[in-house]
Parts: structure tokens; sequence; C-alpha cells
């Protein structure tokens, strides 16, 4: 597995920066605020036809976000030459769900891919989901990067930024937040399997540094700063 300290991949793959809850959560103000500023928008989207079944996506955006992975599959397919995320998407562990994977499969095109969750205890549609995703990047051709079978009681949010083609990832306890991965033993004792694309990094970034990377956005750090 390969942890990465600098910024000198910023071309070859994607960096995925593990971060606190408080820095998520400000990273997510700054990414809100902007692609409000110019037009973007970042909450997935609901499939028309499976509102019920938690099963959201969204396509060719320059950001995306989304919280409590725990027995579903998250999912980001970075396109690194349009600096993009082709596609990304939250699936809820059901079998209906499963069983409309076709309706998804024509959208796992990109550069690189980025799968997080699942957990098979109880969960069988939440394994089964998860496998034919990763069959399909596979079956085209995507580097993946996985993060399989989280521990029971924690739950992972991401946010990808095409800007700077990284993913921020944040796993935490769902019953204490200051109970997060700040390293990579700790990571390791979170999944039951984790395997790093070749092209992809990970860091671990100390509370409270995260800033910098969206030290041009002053009008976003102005509103993150007085409110």
């Amino acid at each position: 597995m390969q942890v990465n300290n600098n910024e000198s991949n910023l071309n070859f793959g994607t960096k995925i920066k593990f971060i606190s809850p408080k820095d998520f959560k400000r990273v997510k103000y700054c990414i809100d605020k902007q692609n409000r500023l110019n037009n973007y928008i970042n909450q997935f989207e609901i499939l028309p036809n499976f509102y019920h079944l938690f099963q959201c996506y969204r396509m060719n955006v320059e950001s995306c976000i989304t919280t409590g992975i725990r027995t579903c599959t998250g999912v980001n397919i970075v396109d690194i030459k349009n600096k993009k995320s082709s596609f990304a998407a939250h699936l809820y562990h059901s079998f209906e769900n499963f069983r409309n994977l076709k309706m998804i499969k024509p959208y796992i095109k990109g550069d690189n891919a980025i799968l997080i969750g699942m957990r098979e205890d109880k969960f069988e549609a939440s394994a089964e989901i998860f496998k034919e995703i990763e069959t399909a990047c596979k079956s085209n051709k995507i580097p993946i990067s996985k993060f399989k079978g989280i521990k029971m009681g924690y739950e992972s949010d991401f946010i990808y930024n095409g800007r700077n083609d990284t993913m921020y990832m944040c796993v935490s306890s769902i019953y204490d937040k200051e109970k997060y991965v700040r390293n990579l033993k700790q990571l390791k004792s979170k999944f039951q399997k984790i395997r790093l694309a070749p092209c992809d990094t990970i860091e671990f970034v100390k509370e409270n540094t995260i800033y910098p990377e969206f030290s041009k956005i002053k009008q976003i750090f102005q509103l993150l700063f007085t409110t």
C-alpha cells in the first residue's frame, strides 16, 4: 500500500486523503460554496424509479459528496483528463437494486475507480452489489482502489474534488465522531480488505491542516470563518 505525503502525483492518479469529521464538514462547506458560485450541483441525484431504495448517482460533475456509507456501496469513477467524476453513486443494499444494476453499468467508464463500503454479515445483497460494480470496473479495465467490508459501528463519508483530483474520506464511529481513522494501522482495522490501485495514493491529514488547498477561494474562506 502506497502512502503519499506530497502533491507530486496529481496527473497520475487520485489522491485519497483521510481527514477528521470536523475537517470533512469544512471541506464540504467549501465545496458547496465553490459549486454554487460556479453553477455546479454537488449533491447526488436520485434515480427516477428508485427513490425508496436509496440508489443515488451523479455523472460528469466536478465534485460530489455522499455520507453514511455503512452497508451500502459507494463508488466514484474519475475522468482524469477532464478533472471530473464521470460517475459517482451511493447504492443501498437491496436485491431489487442488485437486479437493476444493468441500468447503471453503461455509465461505469473512466480512468480509475474508488469503491467503499459493503458488509456481508446479514447483508447478502450488499456483497453482491459491491462485487457486481467491481466486476464491471474490471471488465472496462478501470484500476480500482477498494475499501471493502467496513467494520460494524463505523461509516465512511467522501467528497471528490476534480479541481485537484482528490478524494477526501472520513471513516469514523457512528456513535462517537472523535473516534476516526488517523493512520494506516487504524484504517486497516476498519475494513476487511483494502487494495490501492497503482495510480492512487493515500495520505492521513492532521486535523486543521487541510485549509491551504482552498486558499485561492478567498470568498469561500471569508464565509467559512465568519459563520
